[in-house]
């Protein structure tokens, strides 16, 4: 299986997949997949979106205290492409269907009123390519594994995501030290 990291909260979210957009809907805006090295656009002053100025981190307390009041959560995915076999079209010709797929089984009640908001919209907020550039078969030599000769288990350094080294990799800056 070819890596294609998708951070945030995006994987809790796949077994919604299942739910495939029908003729009979409204069409779902189109996925915001590219490149970006400006970060978030300015958020709303809304506090029915989220994020907005009053809450940008999914561990926020105030989703907790504010969520019955919200009409739509734009979650920003942080992608991070580890697979040499795939050119960046093919990948966001994927995220594209994903982040779809994903706003269209969150319409609530979708089945019985086809003009129902999406109250998902993904947005991808930056694209990470960390392929290898010599080679194009198999996974990046950067995927940060426990044990290189293993051949199955869990065998991921999760918590080399949230390290110093991978913070250059993704080039966005730490808020709480700009």
């Amino acid at each position: 299986m070819r890596l294609i990291t998708i951070l945030a909260s995006l994987l809790p979210c796949l077994p919604l997949l299942a739910a495939a957009p029908t003729a009979a809907t409204t069409p779902v805006p189109a996925a915001t997949v590219g490149p970006s090295d400006t970060g978030p656009p300015e958020d709303p002053a809304d506090l029915t979106l989220w994020p907005n100025q009053s809450s940008r981190a999914n561990g926020d307390r105030w989703l907790v205290e504010n969520h019955d009041r919200l009409r739509q959560m734009r979650p920003r995915v942080l992608v991070v492409n580890f697979s040499n076999e795939h050119d960046r079209a093919h990948l966001d010709r994927l995220l594209a269907g994903l982040v779809e797929a994903l706003a269209e089984s969150s319409r609530y009640h979708g089945y019985a009123d086809p003009k129902a908001p999406v109250f998902l919209q993904y947005e991808i907020f930056k694209f990470v390519d960390l392929r290898d550039t010599d080679r194009r078969t198999g996974d990046s030599r950067l995927v940060p594994v426990k044990d290189p000769s293993a051949t199955d288990g869990f065998n991921m350094r999760y918590a080399a995501y949230f390290s110093e080294e991978w913070a250059r990799h993704y080039g966005v800056a730490d808020p709480e030290r700009p």
